[in-house]
């Protein structure tokens, strides 16, 4: 029981590690090392686009709420959201901030560290094994 309930939590982090990876950083920039994501996207259309990139980011404050991670941890993920939502909204100006800011990435790696993980406790043991 407890082996499933480990696979199914590291099974639910790698869903939100995926998650944050296409808001924040899925496309790259041709010519450059720029990376962006859906949420960039997302904010080029005015207003509803910035309510639906908040609600798909809070999945992972969600995930945080359901492993209990510390008040500090979710004020410092709240607050990410609050500022990504502020700067995020100025015409313009939010949609670079929207390229360079990565609030998911952040938040997501806040709850790793929490909970006790690396990105690498994430990679599949088969592919570990594999190297």
């Amino acid at each position: 029981m407890e082996k499933t309930r480990e696979v199914l939590h590291l099974k639910s982090m790698q869903r939100l590690q995926t998650l944050s990876g296409l808001l924040d950083s899925w496309f790259v920039i041709p010519g450059t090392r720029i990376r962006f994501g859906f949420d960039a996207l997302l904010g080029l259309i005015p207003v509803a686009g910035d309510v639906v990139s908040l609600l798909v980011s809070l999945v992972i404050f969600r995930e945080a709420l359901s492993q209990r991670v510390s008040r500090k941890i979710l004020l410092r993920m709240l607050g990410n959201f609050v500022f990504d939502a502020v700067l995020g909204s100025i015409p313009i100006a939010g949609d670079v901030f929207d390229v360079f800011s990565r609030v998911n990435l952040k938040n997501f790696n806040l709850l790793l560290n929490e909970v006790g993980l690396t990105a690498e406790d994430l990679v599949s043991p088969e592919f570990r094994n594999s190297n």
